[in-house]
């Protein structure tokens, strides 16, 4: 008998506390009888101030007339008959209220209810079961419309397991009326049991409100799913072995803290307030429309947050599968405008296929096709990334306002950029500009990066081979970015490799290149093992700039042509650069400070300077081998101004382009090994050039 009044006993003080919260002690030191139900009368008198008809207690083992019964029937119709008898109770003389109720105590035992069913639908009227956990007292239905039916508001349910175990699969084990909120109901510490063989679900499935408190209620048994309405209560510590927490329909002002289920939580829409919680395999929050709320430290199994929609914050998230904001272009246009904060996804996430992207991502994670995969433009994108990790064909169209700040993707990534990235590591074929507004900053990527059209500024930026080339097959493609301190590999920097041209195949470049350092035939070099012509031009400056060998417009293979009209100044080539190896080149701009290396590194290359001259080339060195080969063609109006040209033996040092038609030059404070071709008339009278043979 002791350990029963203490079950007893605390039962009352944990109603109280979830009723009275401010009651709480006030059951210290008042029991004053000593029976079974003498000591719960007083005690519950003394804890909340109602007299000895503010409870019933279920008896259980007789019937009616006291007679003993000991069946789970006679339990069954006791407890119905309790209940209906505690709604008629007036406490203290007093109306029920929020404030003077009746409690229905459940004592540990089986009931079952046979063609009865109970019908809650008086305000104030609790069930309490006294039993350590909810499976001591079990409750079982049979009929229509379930075991517990709920139409009043403010109601306690507590400690209790209610089972449904009827045939008809619209039965269920606790079903409420349509059309009410339920936001003052109070459910703890039960168990909601269906009957998974006749496909009976806990809850009623239809248009339902469950607005009110559950804490630590579980759905166990059943086929279908539970709680499958609108969930915008507050559940915690809330469990369903199936389906739950609608899965099929929407919350829309939930909050929940550490619950689960199969696949849930508002598959056509999820907005509240969610920490903890998770689905165990499958999709989860929001997972068929949309998402917005505050959500912790929560998971889907497969896919969640957000198909085609994303607003709020999301903090620790996860799911196995696509996540926020992860609709197919036949979806159509949507939008996520979230903060995701160390949030993880797989492929397909954070903005895949027709999406418009604002919001802050840092420290989130997903897989391929992610933050703005590279099919679908978005003219609107102001999203910010920091952080972040993808796979390949991430991060792209970024328009203006989007920053990506030390993001990693794979393949494809970070292309048709017009807002600002730094510091970011891609794999192949990555980084490229579709508006003169990009930046790239400190960037790193394989081969073939930084391509497309270049426009915006490049600084510091590393890449592998055939990078920075902005040339396009078969079109006319013109190029003014800013390009500083960057260094790439062969055939890069406006080069071209390709043996599939198309004729009229035409680069142009009218920005700006500094400091930066190209491999094999970079900075306007070819190498085109096609039957058509590649022209690069160059209208902007270059300068301070290294290439390799056939850099700066040096052809290692096939027909090219350039014309540079702006300034190349302070740069250095391998052997055959500057137009060497035959390289057509009309040079009308500015060439300072030029020379050529070979492969030690030793000052005068070999096999340069295969075009014409036109412009004004000042302090650059130049060197031809093999007998008879002239050093450097010219037209007329060109200025050679302390230069150092080196011809083959039987050449001449300077040769007009139009030989034996004559050019007119200006050319002084030059040093030749060979003297001038007859060709060529110098306008300068004292021009203080030096031929000298030992020149090496």
């Amino acid at each position: 008998m002791a350990t029963f009044i203490s079950q007893r006993d605390q039962a009352i003080t944990d109603y109280s506390t979830l009723i009275y919260p401010n009651s709480v002690g006030a059951i210290d030191g008042q029991v004053h009888q000593d029976s079974g139900v003498g000591q719960l009368e007083s005690v519950y008198q003394n804890l909340v101030g109602y007299d000895n008809y503010a409870y019933v207690i279920v008896r259980t083992g007789v019937d009616s007339s006291g007679v003993e019964v000991d069946t789970w029937a006679q339990n069954g119709a006791n407890l119905v008959a309790a209940y209906n008898s505690a709604k008629l109770l007036t406490p203290g003389g007093n109306a029920l209220s929020a404030t003077n109720r009746v409690a229905v105590f459940v004592p540990p035992g089986r009931y079952d209810l046979g063609a009865n069913f109970i019908n809650a639908n008086t305000e104030f009227v609790d069930l309490i079961g006294l039993g350590d956990s909810p499976s001591d007292c079990f409750i079982n239905g049979v009929i229509m419309p379930g075991t517990l039916f709920q139409s009043a508001n403010d109601i306690v349910i507590k400690g209790v397991t209610l089972k449904y175990s009827g045939n008809n699969p619209a039965g269920v084990a606790y079903d409420t009326v349509s059309g009410n909120s339920f936001s003052s109901t109070k459910m703890e510490n039960v168990i909601l049991d269906g009957n998974s063989v006749n496909g009976v679900t806990p809850l009623n499935d239809g248009i339902r409100e469950y607005n009110g408190t559950y804490k630590n209620v579980r759905c166990v048994d059943y086929s279908g799913a539970a709680w499958d309405d609108n969930c915008n209560g507050v559940f915690i510590d809330c469990h369903c072995e199936g389906q739950g927490f609608a899965a099929n329909t929407f919350i829309t002002g939930g909050n929940m803290t550490n619950c689960s289920a199969t696949q849930g939580f508002g598959g056509a829409g999820c907005y509240g307030t969610f920490k903890s919680c998770k689905t165990t395999s499958g999709d989860g929050f929001g997972f068929s429309i949309d998402c917005n709320g505050e959500f912790t430290d929560c998971s889907a199994a497969l896919n969640g947050f957000g198909r085609g929609g994303l607003v709020g914050t999301y903090t620790n998230c996860s799911v196995g599968g696509s996540g926020f904001g992860f609709a197919p272009a036949s979806f159509g246009l949507y939008s996520i405008n979230a903060t995701c904060i160390n949030c993880s996804a797989g492929d397909n996430s954070f903005g895949f296929g027709l999406c418009e992207r604002s919001g802050l991502y840092k420290n989130c994670t997903a897989g391929n096709n992610s933050f703005g995969d590279n099919v679908i433009s978005d003219p609107n994108s102001t999203a910010i990334y920091e952080n972040c990790i993808a796979g390949n064909n991430s991060f792209c169209y970024g328009f203006p306002s989007a920053k990506h700040i030390q993001c990693r993707a794979g393949d494809d990534s970070f292309r048709n950029i017009g807002g600002y990235v730094s510091e970011c590591i891609a794999e192949n074929n990555s980084f490229q500009s579709n508006s003169a507004t990009a930046v790239f900053k400190n960037c790193v990527g394989k081969n073939s990066c930084f391509n497309g059209i270049l426009q915006g500024e490049y600084d510091g930026c590393k890449a592998g081979n055939n990078s920075f080339t902005g040339w396009s097959i078969g079109s006319l493609t013109t190029h003014n970015a800013k390009i500083y301190g960057c260094t790439a590999g062969d055939y890069s920097f406006m080069s071209f490799k390709d043996s599939n041209t198309s004729t009229g195949t035409q680069i142009t470049f009218t920005g700006v290149m500094k400091d930066c350092i190209g491999g094999r035939s970079s900075f306007g070099g070819c190498y085109n093992t096609g039957a058509n012509k590649v022209l690069i031009n160059t209208n902007g400056h270059i300068d301070n700039c290294k290439g390799g060998d056939y850099s700066f417009y040096g052809i290692e293979d096939g027909p090219s042509g350039s014309q540079i009209s702006g300034t190349v100044s302070n740069c250095i080539g391998g052997e055959g650069a500057f137009a060497g190896n035959g390289g057509e080149i009309s040079f009308v701009g500015s060439l300072v400070n030029c020379h050529l290396v070979d492969s030690a590194s030793n000052r005068l290359g070999v096999n340069s300077w295969g075009g014409v001259l036109e412009g004004t080339m000042e302090n650059c060195c130049w060197k031809i081998t093999g007998a008879g080969n002239d050093c450097l063609a010219v037209g007329t109006g060109a200025k050679v101004r302390g230069c150092t040209l080196i011809g083959g033996v039987g050449g001449a040092s300077v040769i007009s382009s139009t030989a034996p038609a004559v050019a007119n030059i200006s050319m002084a404070h030059c040093r030749m090994n060979v003297a001038m071709d007859s060709s060529v008339t110098n306008a300068v009278v004292t021009p203080y050039n030096v031929v000298d043979v030992t020149i090496q």
